[in-house]
């Protein structure tokens, strides 16, 4: 049986979902990847399906409301023309697959596509029974990320909130297991999702919430620089992002990584990998930093300290111009 990789991509272009595919082509080629997308133009679809053998799974609508979505159970039906955001919605989509492919896969990753590279072949870490989560950096807890208390008060309240609060944040963009875990892993998070009102980044919220309250069974959390997977999150200290005399992301012990992800807040990999994205990101605050001085008519301590960072901050950062 294969190994399978699911991901979901909405109005983007080739250049910002390419080098997902690329790279993980280089270190398995046998892997079946489906994309599930939307608004996005058919050449670049074209392309991705016959250079990186992708099945690529069109959608139309941000709902799930029927067969269009290759053929969603019945027990869906409760939920039908309800509008979540992509990163919700992907959840239904995959379960749904797995679902109607019983029996075909034997190991199954779900990640994001934007902001992810492969080094070497995930699935070599991966066993055969358990479910994989992933930390971010340790130095960021529950209590202290503003949207990661969002998520979780939103959906389960203040109380929750509390009792999670002091745990490391596992981030919902990159899970991997069996076949078996990874499905019940969807029927969970579907079946939450299903329960509160639609908002974006909600996904992550739950699938925090679903591990630390020992709602699914067999997992393993793996911190942040394992052998596996090493996140670039904002939040993450400069002196723990490790990297090879050729920008190649190491872990503690010196080894690549077999997984990147959030690589594109950090300057130099941005440009190593997508000097497109490089040159439009710095581009952009440009113009964000020539706005403010149109609008307020004056050119205050707190831009040109914007601007000095936007060009000799190694971390990619958001900048208040207020």
């Amino acid at each position: 049986m294969k190994d399978l990789v699911l991901t979901i991509a909405e109005n983007y272009g080739l250049n910002q979902i390419s080098l997902f595919f690329s790279s993980l082509r280089k270190v398995n080629q046998s892997c079946h990847i489906v994309l599930f997308y939307k608004n996005i133009q058919p050449k670049v679809i074209q392309k991705i399906s016959r250079k990186f053998a992708v099945e690529c799974v069109q959608y139309t609508k941000n709902r799930v409301d029927g067969s269009e979505y290759v053929g969603l159970q019945e027990g869906l039906n409760q939920i039908s023309g309800k509008v979540l955001s992509p990163n919700s919605l992907r959840y239904f989509f995959y379960h749904s697959y797995l679902q109607n492919h019983k029996d075909e896969y034997c190991t199954v990753i779900h990640s994001d596509v934007r902001d992810v590279f492969f080094q070497n072949d995930p699935f070599e870490s991966i066993d055969s029974k358990n479910l994989y989560c992933f930390l971010e950096n340790s130095k960021e807890t529950i209590g202290v990320n503003y949207y990661t208390q969002l998520w979780i008060r939103h959906a389960y309240g203040n109380d929750t909130l509390n009792t999670l609060a002091s745990n490391s944040i596992s981030c919902s963009g990159f899970t991997g297991g069996s076949f078996e875990s990874m499905r019940n892993y969807f029927s969970l998070m579907t079946n939450e999702i299903s329960q509160f009102e639609n908002l974006g980044g909600l996904d992550q919220g739950i699938h925090n919430y679903l591990i630390y309250t020992s709602k699914i069974k067999d997992v393993r959390i793996i911190k942040d620089d394992s052998e596996m997977l090493s996140t670039i999150s904002s939040h993450k200290p400069l002196s723990e992002i490790r990297l090879s005399k050729n920008n190649e992301v190491l872990n503690k012990d010196g080894n690549p990584v077999s997984v990147v992800h959030q690589y594109d807040r950090y300057w130099s990999l941005l440009w190593k990998y997508n000097k497109r994205a490089f040159f439009n990101k710095k581009i952009d605050y440009c113009k964000q930093f020539l706005l403010a001085i149109k609008k307020n008519k004056k050119v205050s301590r707190l831009y040109l300290s914007n601007l000095k960072s936007i060009f000799l901050d190694p971390m990619v950062k958001k900048y208040n111009w207020d």
